[in-house]
């Protein structure tokens, strides 16, 4: 079940929308608390692909783990974020619409995976949607803007 869900039209070719999105690096500029990605698999790139997320919550900082599960060039891009018992799968679909245009959905899912978190994944699942509302928005505005 997606609990988030975003859509945006992004007035740049889909290849620079897609090589954006695709790169977990780039998560500093779509997301006001991510202050940190390193990339965990030097060798590799695409499917499989391992990241370390650093977030800064309030008065403390938190690490989790990022995956790139999926990846058709400049078609979708599938991220999991593992920390805690919580998986949150983030996945986008690209579309060329007009000449320099390309229609991004994101859609978010959230699995609970251990006791206090499904208790939790209300919760959890409505501070999510505080947290990352619009970041397509900040995505658009930052390669717009470049």
């Amino acid at each position: 079940m997606a609990e988030l869900k975003e859509e945006m039209t992004i007035n740049l070719p889909i290849r620079r929308v897609f090589n954006f999105l695709s790169d977990p690096t780039n998560r500093i500029d779509m997301y006001t608390n991510v202050v940190e990605v390193k990339k965990l698999t030097e060798d590799m790139n695409g499917v499989g692909s391992n990241y370390e997320e650093i977030r800064q919550l309030s008065n403390r900082r938190v690490g989790s783990q990022l995956e790139l599960v999926e990846y058709e060039k400049n078609s979708k891009v599938g991220i999991v974020s593992d920390a805690n018992g919580l998986k949150i799968y983030y996945y986008y679909k690209l579309e060329a619409v007009e000449k320099a245009k390309t229609f991004v959905t994101f859609i978010g899912s959230v699995q609970a995976t251990t006791l206090r978190t499904k208790i939790l994944k209300r919760l959890l699942v409505n501070m999510l949607k505080k947290e990352e509302k619009d970041h397509l928005l900040l995505v658009k505005k930052h390669l717009e803007d470049k």
